[in-house]
């Protein structure tokens, strides 16, 4: 569940204090049945994002009261899981209109990869604007728009034929570029 490296940080925290805030009083709840003599496996996720198949059993004493237990979080699932909800997105949005299609992926994109900003765009026939079919900013959809291609990444992206994913602090890396869509939506 954590790096050779985290391992001195987590020694002596309870196992709680490993899981996500928002699983962290469903994974509470289920700790009571091994504490009552009855093993068990769940899905949860942990602090660092990602999601863990893990298992619980008692280890009985004599007398056949509880004694201590044993966790095991021995798979990371988070792939499989994102994998699973794109195959449910994929077989739902299937049937979908292109104008209620974008949207919803959007939408998807935002949830399940905890995106702040989404923007999926058409390129113009003139090749030099694009005309968004979405944008997601801060939690809601905002108002479509055109916009230029020239000093922008997506411009040099579109020029140089090569992409490039930004994974973090796309506004502080392109502050003007967010600053216009703000302003191109406060406008419409």
């Amino acid at each position: 569940m954590v790096d050779v490296d985290e391992t001195i940080s987590i020694l002596g925290r309870s196992f709680l204090d490993l899981v996500n805030e928002s699983d962290r009083d469903r994974i509470a709840g289920l700790l009571s049945n091994p504490v009552a003599g009855i093993a068990f496996e769940f899905d949860f996720r942990a602090c660092n994002g990602l999601l863990y198949h893990s298992s619980f059993v008692p280890i009985f004493d004599e007398m056949g009261v509880v004694q201590s237990l044993i966790g095991q979080s021995v798979e990371d699932i988070t792939a499989k899981h994102q994998a699973e909800e794109v195959d449910r997105f994929l077989t739902t949005a299937r049937a979908s209109s292109a104008d209620a299609f974008f949207p919803a992926l959007a939408r998807f994109l935002a949830q399940t990869l905890r995106m702040d900003f989404i923007c999926i765009d058409r390129l113009d026939d003139d090749g030099l604007n694009v005309t968004t079919l979405t944008v997601w900013m801060d939690g809601q959809f905002r108002t479509n728009f055109s916009y230029e291609l020239s000093n922008i990444p997506c411009g040099k992206t579109i020029d140089n034929k090569w992409h490039h994913v930004h994974r973090l602090k796309v506004g502080e890396k392109y502050p003007p570029t967010l600053q216009e869509f703000t302003r191109v939506d406060e406008r419409n």
